[in-house]
């Protein structure tokens, strides 16, 4: 018998053959509860899994849980060396953005000058 508990767990053993019952009361409440109510047959066994069970599973999960962190080193070392490539990336393109626009001023510059010689040369020709 359990009183006051929201669960409960019971285990005996039918030794003998008979109807067994099992009554459920709500006299302390006047609202309805929701009853989950489950059986298990089965022989009852004292076979619990021993340490020499699970050192297999233990030395398993040790070297499974050393490869995570050695994949999670190696990533965080792989994303490092990525930030660091596209930051340098980042400034030889600003680099090479400065460099392109200087060169077409002076592009622009020369074909201006070299337009204003040519018209220097083309009005001395008339005069002789």
């Amino acid at each position: 018998s359990i009183q006051g508990k929201n669960e409960g767990l019971f285990v005996f053993e039918a030794n003998q053959q008979g109807i067994y019952q099992f009554v459920f009361s709500n006299s302390r409440y006047w609202e309805a509860k929701d009853l989950t109510f489950a059986i298990h047959f089965g022989n009852h066994t004292d076979d619990h899994a021993t340490e020499e069970h699970l050192d297999p599973m233990h030395d398993s999960l040790n070297s499974a849980l050393r490869d995570v962190k050695n994949l999670y080193s190696e990533v965080k070392f792989a994303v490092g060396r990525q930030n660091s490539h596209n930051i340098t990336m980042q400034n030889s393109m600003r680099t090479n953005f400065w460099i392109a626009i200087l060169e077409s001023l002076c592009i622009i510059g020369l074909a201006g000058v070299q337009t204003f010689f040519i018209k220097r040369i083309l009005q001395f020709r008339k005069v002789l």
